[in-house]
């Protein structure tokens, strides 16, 4: 018996042994290969390929038995996250790994910048605090220091700390471009020669792009200030607030739909929660079509609890009170999110609460500084009108329409608005416009007009909404459902209608070629290309444009020379050259072009590229000088440009 024990444990002891051994055998394995993932981490890290960084941090083993390993992960981790701009994740790290997160510089001042944004006081601080006396980048604090000096309206303070410090070479360009950002209104000259100076130390600076853009905005250089918004987002694009600059350049611009592409690339986990609240907002009022199901980006996000509410509206709603009164933070939410305004608004409107909707915008948390400032006006003008017969509420001081391109309903509103109180009652509304202002749908035009496009059709109350209107509404709402719902559902629409005239004609005419119905499209086309306005104009130019693209060069001259609107006119012209292109008529082309190259980017084009290729280099230059004014924004024409340098330096 006692040899049988003995056996039996001697061989429990070998299975022990051997037990143990596996264990330190599969430790020392997996150690080896955390160290070989590190290692792989690392230098991804160094090679700039930080998403690939993460992708092995996330993809290794939870959990190291060495602390000291663990906190390696950690801050390689947090290296990468910086990078890629990450500030969820950071905010997470942040909340695990505290002393870690704070040990990192560049988090520190990431999470700074972002708690500023967020106006977050308190975490602003605590980031900042932990470096600003023992700063291995002092010139990036300073410059912080300074943004939250002209955050607080202290912009002689800002001054006086940016001009008492200076930094050698690339280090100095934030401090020059705040400077001039401070001193544009009091000379432009002089700000932007300090941009001009920070651009020569670094053209690649995304701030230094970015505040070219903001004093090239100042000024009025639309088009040159979107060069220098698109560079900046282009030099750092994981970094969100130059996205975030870039959006709300196109929507101060009066572009939304070009806002909302930009907010809602690449919508994940590691978004930013202000980025995802502005594509949840603005694809609901835009498009309506989910842009990407809301990924959480972090719990601790200021703005989580307001997005996941406003991800789970009901599609055919807009604001929903009830659930709404559940978010903790409710009464912040109201008082700095726009987005909650106008869609609480737009509800009120859905529901035919008018004077609901109107008391909303008579308590206006946000002032001028509204969105949309000619859609805030108008509602408010034809919600009083409804009310009170008037266009003009008593004691409103309501946001100028300055964009003399805003719609003509947008523009009519405010000319009668405007007579209104210089002629009083004597005034008489236009038939048309009290047609529309008398029509339960007035708002929801309104809306529409503005290009909050799916807003102004959700918020459309009658089946046919433009039958006895003037024509307007029916092009406007038959456009608005092409973009929205696409050709088919337009063309049915539009071909429900008894009202439009000849605009709604044309309408279908495109919308009958973009269904592949050809022959009717033409055959519509045709019948409107002589008229002698707006509608027989676009019907020439398509007209002609199609018989060009079938090679009938013969019928396409002849519909081209039987609009005189379009025979006198650049695009006409363009036409006619690319026709006596298509004929082998080059010279014919050369005259035409000629004629009209001043006002034709077609024209410069042409004949840019045939000065080149006969190597008349200083006529090439002069052309594409003057296309690369005119288009700032295409990057291929730059490239032209030094491909004539180069050919000029080759030349004998």
């Amino acid at each position: 018996m006692k040899r049988i024990l003995l056996i039996f444990g001697g061989a429990l002891l070998f299975l022990l042994m051997v037990l143990v051994a596996a264990l330190f055998w599969r430790d020392a394995v997996a150690t080896k290969h955390n160290r070989a993932a590190f290692e792989l981490a690392a230098q991804a890290i160094d090679k700039g390929d930080n998403s690939l960084a993460l992708r092995i941090i996330n993809s290794r083993p939870p959990g190291e038995r060495d602390p000291a390993a663990e906190l390696k992960w950690v801050s390689l981790e947090i290296r990468a996250s910086v990078q890629l701009g990450l500030l969820s994740r950071l905010d997470s790290l942040y909340g695990f790994h505290r002393d870690a997160v704070l040990a990192d510089e560049e988090a520190c001042l990431m999470l700074a910048r972002a708690a500023m944004h967020l106006d977050n006081t308190n975490r602003m601080e605590l980031f900042a605090e932990a470096w600003l006396s023992d700063s291995a980048k002092p010139h990036l604090w300073l410059n912080f220091a300074a943004d939250k000096l002209m955050l607080n309206g202290q912009p002689e303070e800002a001054e006086a700390l940016l001009l008492a410090q200076h930094f050698a070479g690339t280090n100095d360009c934030g401090r020059l471009v705040r400077l001039a950002m401070l001193k544009a209104t009091d000379s432009f000259e002089y700000a932007w020669n300090l941009l001009a100076d920070a651009y020569e130390r670094n053209p690649r600076n995304a701030e230094v792009r970015l505040y070219r853009g903001q004093i090239l905005e100042q000024a009025r250089q639309r088009r040159f200030a979107r060069v220098e918004f698109e560079a900046a987002h282009l030099a750092e694009t994981n970094n969100p607030i130059y996205r975030d600059t870039l959006g709300e350049f196109y929507r101060r611009q009066g572009n939304p739909q070009g806002a909302l592409d930009v907010w809602a690339q690449k919508l994940d986990a590691e978004t930013p929660g202000f980025i995802w609240t502005k594509a949840l907002f603005w694809n609901r009022v835009l498009r309506g079509a989910v842009v990407a199901p809301y990924a959480v980006s972090s719990r601790v996000d200021p703005a989580f609890a307001f997005n996941r509410y406003l991800s789970r509206i009901p599609t055919n709603q807009f604001w929903d009170e009830i659930t709404f009164d559940l978010i903790p933070s409710k009464s912040l939410v109201q008082r700095r999110q726009q987005e909650a305004f106008w869609l609480s608004i737009l509800e009120e409107l859905r529901e035919g609460h008018e004077g609901n909707a109107l008391d909303q915008l008579r308590n206006n948390p946000f002032g001028n500084a509204v969105w949309s400032p000619e859609l805030f006006t108008s509602l408010v003008r034809i919600l009083h009108f409804r009310k009170r017969g008037d266009l003009n509420p008593p004691e409103w001081d309501l946001p100028p329409v300055t964009d003399t391109n805003a719609h003509s309903f947008i523009l009519q509103l405010e000319d009668s608005a405007r007579k209104q109180r210089t002629i009083g009652a004597l005034y008489k509304l236009p038939d048309d416009l009290k047609t529309v202002l008398d029509s339960e749908d007035a708002p929801a035009l309104a809306v529409l007009v503005s290009g909050w496009l799916r807003a102004g059709l959700d918020l459309g109350k009658t089946e046919a909404w433009s039958n006895g209107t003037p024509n307007w509404v029916t092009y406007s709402v038959i456009q608005a459902k092409r973009r929205i719902d696409g050709p088919e559902a337009a063309l049915a629409y539009a071909l429900q209608q008894s009202s439009g005239g000849r605009e709604r004609k044309l309408l279908v005419a495109e919308l009958r070629l973009a269904t592949g119905d050809s022959d009717s499209g033409f055959a519509e086309l045709k019948g409107l290309a002589q008229d002698d306005s707006p509608v027989g104009f676009r019907a020439a130019w398509l007209l002609a444009t199609l018989e060009l693209s079938r090679k009938n060069h013969a019928i396409a001259t002849t519909v081209v020379q039987g609009q005189p609107r379009l025979t006198g006119h650049p695009v006409g012209q363009e036409l006619l050259a690319r026709i006596a292109i298509a004929q082998g008529q080059t010279n014919r082309a050369v005259q035409i072009y000629e004629t009209i190259v001043t006002n034709s980017v077609e024209a410069k084009a042409y004949l840019a590229r045939l000065a080149f290729a006969n190597s008349n280099y200083s006529r090439a230059r002069e052309l594409t000088e003057a296309l690369e004014f005119e288009l700032p924004d295409v990057m291929q024409i730059r490239a032209n440009l030094n491909a004539i340098e180069q050919a000029e330096k080759a030349a004998p």
